[in-house]
């Protein structure tokens, strides 16, 4: 019994909360914001940093890239050339 109304409450604030924030926004009404040509911190986008790394397996040349800045692999699996 407890559960029933306790997942019926939940299910109820998860709706609530998930309808305005899929409300469409107009893009004229949003303003830009401001920033002071005097502040210490300033925005700069990064791309990732891909390293392409070789190899020699069965007598094959291969390669695979690596993401350096989140040190994971991009490919899956090693590729022939």
């Amino acid at each position: 019994m407890y559960k029933k109304i306790l997942c019926t409450l939940l299910m109820g604030v998860t709706l609530a909360t998930a309808f305005p924030m899929a409300q469409a926004t107009d893009i004229s009404s949003v303003e830009e914001p401001i920033v002071s040509s005097d502040s210490e911190y300033t925005l700069s986008p990064y791309a990732d940093k891909i390293i392409t790394k070789y190899r020699t397996h069965n007598g094959k040349k291969q390669y695979r890239r690596w993401n350096d800045s989140k040190h994971c692999w991009v490919d899956p699996h090693w590729i022939d050339r």
